[in-house]
């Protein structure tokens, strides 16, 4: 009999501690809003969660990639798109060049305007991307791609920088290809900025006659023109990277929402229903306490 009674009360005491128990759970997950608040929770739900908070990360870290991408893109546009308009500007200037009435002083004020803007063009090939590179940094360079005294060179190596593989986004442009490498009618290739100087020389040189002027600049005009399909060739180039880098970012943002959606079902807690256990809970608990305090002071000795 005694055995059989020091068993019940144990019994009681453990429901009473697993009751204790489970409504420190209940109000755990209350306080946090969350269902799983550790593995032993729900092993199988924590497990499945750790996943979709890994995939999440990754693509966070690959969202960040691309923002970046986004972000040198957008300048090498820019960029690209104010070396146009200064060779627009290069090219009105030339063709007004052989006007009836211009004269040595006209000319060589021509040749100051365009000094200036052959000045600002250069500073565009070198133009900083606020990331410690250069938008046409090419292959990477910690130093202006271009010189900007004497002869103009690129000075770093060719190619570009990317990020990603599926596709790769470039996050620089090649100089050189820019602004060097341009396609001539012979099939050879000029410098942009080499071509803009030999009209200022043009324009400077008194002693040239009129026809071999108009050969020069007409040479200028037709290498600022091919000049001006390449760069509009690499703002397309750059435009189609960007709708491809607004393609993946609406995928990430809905893969996301996703990911998210399923690890609020795994997670995340029915706080209505959760408060009303918890309440249930508590109701009961009490109950048991007080049934468990009267067993516990009565005695066979009451009974005899």
């Amino acid at each position: 009999m005694r055995v059989a009674t020091a068993t019940h009360y144990a019994q009681a005491a453990k429901n009473l501690q697993d009751q204790a128990s489970h409504i420190g759970t209940l109000q755990t997950q209350i306080s946090s809003e969350l269902r799983v608040n550790k593995p032993s929770d729900d092993p199988v739900a924590a497990a499945q969660a750790e996943r979709i908070r890994g995939r999440q990360a990754k693509l966070d870290a690959d969202q960040r990639m691309i923002d970046h991408a986004k972000g040198m893109l957008q300048q090498a546009e820019g960029a690209v798109q104010s070396a146009g308009d200064e060779l627009q500007h290069v090219r009105e200037l030339l063709l007004t060049s052989s006007a009836p009435g211009f004269t040595d002083a006209d000319r060589a004020s021509m040749a100051e305007e365009l000094e200036g803007t052959l000045g600002n063009l250069v500073a565009i090939a070198n133009q900083s991307d606020g990331n410690g590179g250069f938008v046409f940094g090419g292959a990477g360079t910690d130093k202006s791609p271009f010189t900007t005294s004497g002869q103009i060179t690129y000075q770093t190596q060719t190619g570009q920088q990317s990020v990603g593989t599926d596709p790769a986004l470039a996050t620089t442009q090649d100089g050189e290809e820019a602004f060097l490498a341009i396609p001539q009618a012979d099939g050879s290739r000029r410098s942009v900025f080499e071509a803009i100087s030999a009209a200022i020389t043009a324009l400077r040189d008194t002693g040239m006659s009129s026809g071999d002027r108009i050969t020069a600049i007409d040479a200028t005009i037709n290498s600022v023109d091919a000049s001006f399909d390449r760069l509009s060739f690499i703002r397309t180039r750059i435009g189609e990277s960007l709708k491809i880098v607004d393609s993946q970012t609406n995928l990430a943002e809905s893969t996301s929402i996703n990911l998210q959606s399923r690890l609020s079902d795994l997670v995340d807690l029915n706080y209505t229903k959760a408060l009303t256990e918890l309440t249930s809970s508590q109701v009961a608990y009490q109950a048991a306490m007080q049934t468990y305090a009267t067993v516990s002071r009565m005695s066979l000795f009451q009974y005899l």
